[in-house]
């Protein structure tokens, strides 16, 4: 679910776990957005009023990054015409405040059963992953390798999840969504992970990029690529697929 209204999100939240369900809250599009990252989820609660970016404009983002999940707006703007918006945005469902949260699951499992009986897409429900460059030097993210000259570095899943996650934010990242992304449930107060592995990654990065830091920490908002890469596609050029035997995200 994604809404700026934390007591409502809260709210959502305890019933349908109650219900059984799996359910993650979001109060900000960048939050969602490297979530997305790890997992694409089942279907989604998409609050129309945003900060930033508003729920029509992050519909359209998803949709042209590759995302086709299934997605109820849910405003407290219920007219047909702000229904007829969100539903020519890609909505696939409206749900105008207040609302009952059993009928809110009713309409997400319709949703989800017009989705099983609809034929699989030949689009990927997933965007093909970017690569990502600082002058000579590679990140390519679909083998998890660094790579510059001759050197190559492999990465573990949970430092390449977090260093994409790094390159694709555009801004700071705080310590409790980069643990997120890792697949890590430790609160960022009780935990030293991400620090340890963003000092991992920096000295890997500085030695590659001829002592140059790539990554740098925001006090108080976490941490930020320092120097914005290029974003680019590399079907074919390095070869292999990252070792299946590496280990799995912690």
């Amino acid at each position: 679910m994604l809404d700026d209204d934390v007591k409502l999100c809260r709210m959502v939240e305890s019933y349908f776990k109650r219900q059984g369900w799996t359910f993650r809250s979001f109060h900000d599009t960048r939050d969602f957005e490297i979530a997305l990252l790890e997992s694409s989820p089942e279907a989604a609660i998409v609050d129309l009023m945003l900060p930033g970016k508003n729920g029509v404009q992050f519909l359209r983002s998803l949709q042209a990054s590759g995302f086709h999940f299934p997605v109820l707006m849910l405003s407290a703007m219920g007219s047909p015409s702000d229904r007829v918006v969100g539903l020519e945005a890609g909505a696939n469902d409206y749900m105008a405040k207040p609302f009952l949260c059993r009928e809110l699951q009713l309409r997400i499992i319709k949703m989800l059963e017009i989705r099983c009986t609809e034929p699989t897409p030949s689009r990927p429900s997933r965007p093909a992953a970017a690569s990502y460059q600082w002058g000579r030097l590679v990140f390519d993210v679909g083998s998890r390798r660094l790579v510059t000259g001759d050197l190559c570095e492999s990465l573990s899943r949970g430092d390449a999840v977090l260093l994409e996650a790094l390159c694709s934010a555009g801004g700071p990242i705080s310590r409790q969504a980069l643990l997120r992304v890792t697949g890590s449930l430790v609160e960022p107060s009780e935990s030293r992970t991400i620090d340890v592995r963003i000092s991992r990654l920096r000295g890997l990065l500085k030695k590659l990029n001829d002592g140059e830091d790539l990554i740098r920490s925001v006090r108080g908002r976490g941490y930020q690529i320092a120097q914005p890469p290029a974003v680019i596609q590399l079907p074919g050029l390095l070869a292999g697929a990252a070792d299946p035997a590496e280990p799995q995200l912690s």
